[in-house]
């Protein structure tokens, strides 16, 4: 049981120590459920105030003694990081855009573990020496420092750190090329070394699709010359109006090839079961290969050369 009492002041006329209309300290003693004694000062004037504090510290299983506050944990760069990519996957973020922070997430923990394992450690300078383990193009660096920024904006907004030091991280300048049509000589010797990837070339000259769009077309998506879709990349809509063409308009040297009318038409052709009887035609990278042209970068200037 615990009892509450004044320990007057020498300005103080009263020495009665359960008065209660003075203004002298109020201080607590007795033992509390626990069994623990305690005897000490409320740091209150105010008799009420100290019965609801005299009921708090009867309940409490131990009193701790006269401490400074407990500092809470600081959060590692590890920690932080496992929060943001829970978040990025409860937001339903694609594969793609996942794969890349996991390799983010990977490479910083395993630099941070070794420098700062501490987020609020994890300052400009540091980062500037991150950056220089990197062994990304341009572009591609400018992209991770753009992750970089998000998830230390995720760490501001859950009140981990003050300050974004990403945002001191400049990206590397990047000059861009221009991208050129193929020639018609060009085309010709790639419709020539095509072979069964002819009409995956077309597709990719006269509708401008990327290769994962062109590779995941089904034809559902086309409407004569029209096809629409969305894109496997952003999950935009895309909408592309083709002309009648035909493997002859490039000049090819084998005069007997097969003709295609509309996109539907040749999308037929690749989704019809091959010669000898087996499943529908696909195009490996090994196939890829042999016509001496790469079709992933090659298509901005497939659709150029329209």
């Amino acid at each position: 049981m615990l009892t509450l009492y004044r320990r007057h002041t020498r300005k103080c006329s009263q020495q009665d120590r359960y008065y209660r209309r003075c203004k002298c300290p109020v201080w607590v003693e007795g033992t509390t459920d626990a069994g623990q004694y305690i005897r000490r000062s409320l740091k209150l004037n105010n008799w009420e105030r100290a019965e609801e504090e005299k009921r708090e510290l009867e309940g409490v299983e131990e009193v701790p003694p006269f401490s400074k506050p407990q500092q809470p944990k600081a959060i590692t760069v590890r920690g932080a990081f496992a929060a943001f990519y829970e978040d990025c996957q409860a937001r339903n973020l694609n594969d793609s855009t996942l794969r890349k922070y996991r390799l983010l997430r990977d490479r910083l923990t395993d630099f941070a573990g070794l420098h700062c394992p501490s987020l609020k450690e994890l300052n400009i300078e540091r980062l500037r020496a991150f950056r220089s383990t990197w062994k990304d193009g341009p572009r591609a660096a400018g992209k991770k420092i753009d992750r970089l920024r998000t998830f230390f904006r995720f760490c501001i907004d859950n009140q981990w750190i003050e300050r974004n030091p990403a945002l001191s991280l400049k990206a590397p300048l990047v000059k861009d090329r221009p991208t050129l049509p193929f020639s018609r000589e060009e085309m010709v010797k790639i419709i020539d070394k095509a072979g069964v990837a002819l009409a995956f070339i077309l597709t990719l000259r006269y509708t401008g699709m990327r290769i994962s769009d062109a590779a995941m077309l089904r034809t559902s998506a086309v409407d004569g010359n029209r096809v629409f879709l969305y894109t496997q990349k952003t999950g935009t809509p895309y909408m592309s109006l083709s002309p009648r063409f035909s493997p002859t308009c490039c000049e090819p040297s084998n005069p007997s090839a097969v003709t295609f009318s509309s996109v539907a038409s040749l999308l037929a052709w690749i989704h019809a079961p091959t010669c000898g009887g087996g499943s529908s035609r696909t195009f490996s990278r090994k196939q890829r290969s042999r016509m001496g042209i790469l079709i992933g970068s090659a298509t901005p200037s497939l659709w150029s050369s329209c």
